[in-house]
């Protein structure tokens, strides 16, 4: 993606948004962030007429009804889909759009491959199957430059408090125990920067074809070794991680790791697993940039 052309960033207020905004404007984009107060994407001529306002050459659509369980209610999978669909009647024909998918959408434990049958259990993973395939079959119908990208577990800089790293970095930072599961439990763990600069790489492949790729590090780590990793490199006793403390919720899949063989065939590579960094000073520096950026 070149410094020619317009980029809109919807859900610019989200986690990922407001990161990928800054890394857009470093390069010298010129960068619409359309958040819930400016632009109501449910409305399709609100969306029609800012698009036509900017005519982009980009969109990266990442916002969506939420992650949190008071959003997952059973209108988000209409709402997100319809967002969607607003999105790409309104971009201009040959643009690029970038959609923000999940690791929600399969629905199943494992090391799981963009060709794994998807079957969401949850409400948040069907919203976002929809949204999938509204932009696989309505955007690539449309003449858009479609690439879905399916996320797996996010962190970092402006990562919402109460999730598991903002509450060990919060509870470690003032000596207080912080009670875990039993920990075994494998997710590939993948910064936030990482995620934002494999985006934009993902708009500038050359690619005709719709298509589905996850980001992720190929490489899941248990959440004990996350927790011990981390209280290592904050100087915080191993003693303050209480595992087994709380138990394991039914849905909480045993593994879930991205199988990045498309991610490297058409990039070239996988981003690094950071919570398995051996320099302390490097990972508590990206930790507490997680609290305080």
């Amino acid at each position: 993606m070149s410094g020619s052309g317009a980029v809109v960033v919807t859900g610019a207020g989200g986690f990922i948004g407001r990161r990928l905004v800054e890394a857009l404007l470093r390069r010298g984009h010129e960068v619409h962030g359309w958040r819930r107060a400016d632009v109501e994407l449910g409305d399709a001529v609100a969306v029609s007429k800012a698009m036509a306002a900017v005519g982009p050459s980009t969109v990266f659509h990442l916002a969506s009804s939420g992650v949190l369980p008071q959003h997952q209610t059973e209108d988000c999978i209409a709402r997100d889909e319809a967002m969607t669909a607003n999105v790409i009647a309104a971009m201009p024909a040959g643009a690029v759009l970038v959609q923000a998918g999940s690791m929600a959408e399969y629905g199943h434990a494992g090391r799981l491959a963009e060709s794994n049958v998807a079957l969401p259990s949850s409400l948040y993973g069907r919203a976002k199957l929809a949204s999938t395939h509204c932009a696989m079959h309505a955007g690539a119908a449309r003449g858009l430059r479609v690439r879905v990208a399916r996320i797996f577990g996010a962190w970092g800089p402006g990562e919402q408090a109460g999730r598991l790293i903002p509450t060990l970095i919060d509870k470690l930072g003032r000596g207080e125990p912080v009670a875990l599961s039993d920990g075994t439990q494998r997710r590939d763990f993948i910064h936030v920067d990482d995620i934002c600069r494999l985006l934009l790489r993902l708009a500038e492949i050359d690619a005709d074809e719709p298509v589905i790729v996850n980001i992720g590090t190929g490489v899941a780590v248990s959440v004990r070794q996350a927790c011990e990793r981390i209280a290592r490199a904050l100087g915080a006793p191993a003693e303050l991680l209480h595992f087994n403390a709380t138990p394991r919720r039914a849905t909480d899949e045993a593994l879930l790791e991205a199988d990045t063989t498309r991610l490297i065939a058409l990039l070239g590579e996988a981003p690094p697993q950071r919570l398995l960094d051996d320099d302390d000073a490097r990972l508590r520096t990206a930790l507490l940039s997680s609290v305080t950026g």
